[in-house]
Protein backbone atom coordinates (compact mmCIF):
# COMPACT_ATOMS: atom_id res chain seq x y z
CA UNK A 1 0.00 0.00 0.00
CA UNK A 2 2.76 2.39 0.54
CA UNK A 3 4.57 2.11 -2.74
CA UNK A 4 0.88 3.37 -4.07
CA UNK A 5 0.76 6.26 -1.81
CA UNK A 6 4.41 7.09 -2.75
CA UNK A 7 3.26 6.77 -6.31
CA UNK A 8 0.03 9.12 -6.01
CA UNK A 9 2.31 11.29 -4.02
CA UNK A 10 4.62 12.29 -6.75
CA UNK A 11 1.90 12.82 -9.11
CA UNK A 12 -0.72 14.86 -7.14
CA UNK A 13 0.02 18.58 -7.53
CA UNK A 14 -0.05 20.30 -3.74
CA UNK A 15 -3.12 22.79 -3.15
CA UNK A 16 -1.96 25.95 -3.28
CA UNK A 17 -2.76 27.05 0.28
CA UNK A 18 -0.45 23.87 1.19
CA UNK A 19 2.95 25.02 -1.13
CA UNK A 20 5.83 27.28 0.38
CA UNK A 21 4.43 26.09 3.67
CA UNK A 22 6.37 24.12 6.09
CA UNK A 23 5.14 20.68 7.10
CA UNK A 24 1.88 20.99 8.79
CA UNK A 25 2.20 18.17 11.78
CA UNK A 26 5.53 16.72 12.69
CA UNK A 27 8.67 19.11 12.28
CA UNK A 28 11.94 17.51 11.08
CA UNK A 29 15.68 19.05 11.45
CA UNK A 30 17.64 17.83 8.58
CA UNK A 31 21.68 18.14 7.53
CA UNK A 32 22.87 18.90 4.44
CA UNK A 33 23.24 15.86 3.51
CA UNK A 34 20.24 14.19 4.24
CA UNK A 35 18.61 17.56 2.01
CA UNK A 36 20.88 16.07 -1.29
CA UNK A 37 19.08 12.63 -0.61
CA UNK A 38 15.67 13.72 -0.24
CA UNK A 39 16.17 15.83 -3.33
CA UNK A 40 17.40 12.75 -5.13
CA UNK A 41 14.80 10.88 -4.24
CA UNK A 42 12.25 13.64 -5.48
CA UNK A 43 14.12 13.83 -8.99
CA UNK A 44 11.15 14.95 -11.29
CA UNK A 45 12.22 11.91 -13.55
CA UNK A 46 11.60 9.21 -11.28
CA UNK A 47 9.38 8.08 -8.71
CA UNK A 48 11.92 5.47 -7.52
CA UNK A 49 15.84 5.20 -7.12
CA UNK A 50 18.32 2.94 -6.77
CA UNK A 51 21.29 3.40 -4.08
CA UNK A 52 23.67 3.69 -7.53
CA UNK A 53 21.02 6.65 -8.64
CA UNK A 54 20.85 8.67 -5.57
CA UNK A 55 24.86 8.06 -5.26
CA UNK A 56 25.12 9.52 -8.75
CA UNK A 57 22.95 12.89 -7.85
CA UNK A 58 24.23 13.58 -4.74
CA UNK A 59 28.22 12.48 -5.14
CA UNK A 60 28.43 11.65 -1.35
CA UNK A 61 29.98 8.34 -0.02
CA UNK A 62 27.87 5.24 0.65
CA UNK A 63 27.78 5.67 4.48
CA UNK A 64 26.18 8.60 3.87
CA UNK A 65 23.74 8.22 2.44
CA UNK A 66 22.66 4.93 3.68
CA UNK A 67 22.41 6.55 7.07
CA UNK A 68 20.11 9.27 5.41
CA UNK A 69 17.91 6.68 3.88
CA UNK A 70 18.16 4.98 7.42
CA UNK A 71 16.29 8.15 8.94
CA UNK A 72 14.47 8.97 6.46
CA UNK A 73 13.14 5.33 6.45
CA UNK A 74 12.96 5.25 10.34
CA UNK A 75 10.67 8.50 9.78
CA UNK A 76 8.72 7.08 7.11
CA UNK A 77 9.36 9.71 4.76
CA UNK A 78 10.55 7.31 1.91
CA UNK A 79 9.63 4.06 1.06
CA UNK A 80 11.52 0.95 0.41
CA UNK A 81 10.75 -1.94 -2.27
CA UNK A 82 12.41 -4.09 -4.37
CA UNK A 83 13.07 -3.30 -8.23
CA UNK A 84 13.99 -5.59 -10.71
CA UNK A 85 17.78 -4.83 -9.45
CA UNK A 86 17.34 -4.60 -5.93
CA UNK A 87 16.32 -2.06 -3.57
CA UNK A 88 14.83 0.79 -4.54
CA UNK A 89 13.20 3.91 -2.79
CA UNK A 90 10.77 6.82 -2.92
CA UNK A 91 9.62 9.66 -0.85
CA UNK A 92 6.56 8.80 0.98
CA UNK A 93 3.63 11.94 0.50
CA UNK A 94 5.33 12.98 4.12
CA UNK A 95 8.66 13.26 2.41
CA UNK A 96 7.28 14.91 -0.31
CA UNK A 97 5.96 17.40 1.76
CA UNK A 98 9.36 18.01 3.58
CA UNK A 99 10.88 18.10 0.01
CA UNK A 100 8.64 21.17 -0.55
CA UNK A 101 9.22 22.61 2.65
CA UNK A 102 13.13 22.18 1.86
CA UNK A 103 12.73 23.11 -1.98
CA UNK A 104 10.86 26.99 -0.56
CA UNK A 105 13.27 27.42 2.15
CA UNK A 106 16.23 27.67 -0.18
CA UNK A 107 14.30 29.75 -2.54
CA UNK A 108 13.76 32.14 0.06
CA UNK A 109 17.31 32.32 0.75
CA UNK A 110 18.12 33.00 -2.65
CA UNK A 111 15.63 35.86 -2.95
Amino acid sequence: MRQLETIVAKETELPKEVQGSFIQGRGFVTDPDIDKVIKALGSEKYTWRYFGGIAEDTQLPKETIQKALDWLKANDLVTETTGRQGKVWGLSPEGRSLLAAIVSAERNISA
